[in-house]
């Protein structure tokens, strides 16, 4: 695919999004995880004149954009209870897994996620332990999916717009053949 093809039609992070489901379905859910959970930050930076993300940012992408029904309590539950996967949980959750390689936040010790692998005998996927204030379970495989099909949703929103258009040609990108001048014949990320 052309690169100004690939701008304009706002599928410039595609290979980026396409590893992430081999990764995934290949069962190297560290690397899925991660990849997943920075995505709303990448579009985030792309859709600001500065070309940056932030917490706010973060969550206002994760809030207007990500599919699955995350930030919706769950069904019948008491008014007020708290969604799934807030944007402030999954930033937190991004921040201590990215930064610190850590299974929950600091600042929210009582409240763990975690993310079961498929094929490991426990098949669910938004489900609770120990009363909503102790954690939240979901498939990671389905986590990355939403994540995923959310960023090409946004992509299919924005393409073509000032800023995605702008802060695209610096996002980085596989280039198979080479990245002249200082790479030819080998495939580099740049």
């Amino acid at each position: 695919m052309a690169y100004s093809s690939a701008l304009h039609r706002g599928k410039i992070m595609e290979d980026l999004l396409d590893q992430i489901e081999r990764a995934s379905d290949a069962g190297l859910y560290y690397l899925a995880l991660i990849g997943a959970l920075a995505l709303p930050d990448m579009c985030a930076a792309m859709e600001h004149s500065s070309g940056d993300s932030n917490q706010n940012r973060y969550r206002t992408w994760y809030e207007e954009n990500m599919l699955g029904g995350y930030g919706e309590p769950p069904f019948g539950s008491d008014p007020g209870e708290a969604p799934w996967l807030s944007s402030l949980d999954c930033w937190k959750f991004r921040c201590s897994m990215l930064h610190q390689g850590r299974g929950s936040h600091k600042q929210a010790p009582s409240r763990r996620l975690l993310f079961l692998e498929p094929g490991g005998g426990l098949t669910l996927h938004k489900g609770r332990f120990n009363g909503h204030e102790n954690g939240v379970m979901l498939d990671i495989s389905t986590f990355v999916e939403d994540m995923i099909a959310s960023v090409r949703q946004w992509q299919g929103k924005v393409a073509g717009t000032e800023l995605y258009v702008t802060n695209a040609k610096s996002f980085i990108r596989r280039h198979p053949h080479g990245f002249p001048p200082f790479v030819a014949g080998t495939p580099v990320i740049a």
